[in-house]
């Protein structure tokens, strides 16, 4: 598949955006790059993520605990780390940094459970014909996607045509749970 950029951004949700700005531009020292209002009552925060974007939405209204599934952690190349550091971020998101190279990761690795790893097998290989690295690991232009099962995760139902917006929705939820802690 030809891909309109060679790496895969990562979006968050949060209503703690002060603490997640220091987090991820002053203690992980990701290059800040621009706001972008997006409607809805959410603004996106939009970090550098070597060739990545890191999209920090910002909602102005509370957002419901995540369930279960989805990202399980983000690993970054640094090539300032001599060894995997892991720590989370002020919503209770995972993050990793690896040194580059490490585990074939040079530049991001994003970690996801889902509820069926045989139906992501298929997507990835098949419709985005993406490269294998190993089971339920691959590499989509330059950023590493890999998944696991996840018995906590809820499917989400079937539907012949879902709208965007519809999508993004379902998305706005929070790791921590708590809001304006």
């Amino acid at each position: 598949m030809e891909l309109a950029k060679q790496f895969v951004d990562v979006g968050i949700f949060t209503n703690r955006l002060d603490e997640l700005r220091a987090f991820y531009g002053e203690r992980i020292r990701l290059p800040y790059e621009e706001l972008l209002p997006v409607g809805g009552g959410v603004r996106q925060y939009r970090y550098g993520l070597l060739g990545s974007v890191l999209k920090v939405n910002h909602s102005r209204d509370p957002l419901p605990a995540r369930i279960a599934g989805g990202y399980r952690m983000l690993s970054i190349s640094d090539p300032r780390t001599p060894m995997p550091l892991t720590m989370q971020d002020p919503d209770g998101n995972d993050i990793e940094l690896v040194p580059t190279g490490l585990r074939g990761i040079n530049q991001i690795e994003i970690h996801i459970g889902v509820t069926d790893e045989s139906a992501f097998e298929h997507f990835y290989a098949g419709a985005l014909q993406a490269e294998r690295l190993a089971a339920n690991r691959y590499k989509l232009g330059e950023s590493v996607i890999s998944f696991n099962q996840d018995p906590a995760a809820a499917c989400a139902p079937n539907a012949p045509s879902v709208r965007a917006t519809d999508v993004i929705a379902s998305m706005r939820a929070s790791s921590s749970g708590a809001v304006g802690d």
